[in-house]
């Protein structure tokens, strides 16, 4: 648990796979972010017809199953979130290189 994968492809610090472990607290924030979205129920793709917009994906995996999102623009706020909160922590984690 607390198993955090960053996948760089076009304009990132990280261009790469990536590898990093959560801290408890980090990780007991992150899922009651996940809780209260009502992550399951959320759709799988945010997008719009506006041109060159930074895409994430977020994927959260309950009992092995991966649920992937697309967020382009138009997203909820409770997925802006996951989103922040992810960002915010991004930066502050040890990662490794995924070869």
């Amino acid at each position: 648990q607390g198993n955090v994968l960053f996948v760089g492809e076009k304009n990132v610090l990280l261009a790469g796979n990536y590898f990093a472990k959560l801290q408890t607290e980090q990780l007991n924030q992150l899922k009651r972010l996940i809780e209260d979205s009502k992550f399951e129920n959320l759709k799988n793709s945010y997008t719009s017809f506006m041109m060159d917009l930074p895409t994430k994906y977020v994927t959260v995996y309950n009992n092995g199953e991966p649920k992937r999102i697309k967020a382009y623009d138009n997203i909820p706020e409770e997925l802006k979130a996951i989103i922040n909160y992810a960002d915010g922590f991004r930066k502050e984690l040890k990662w490794k290189e995924v070869k």
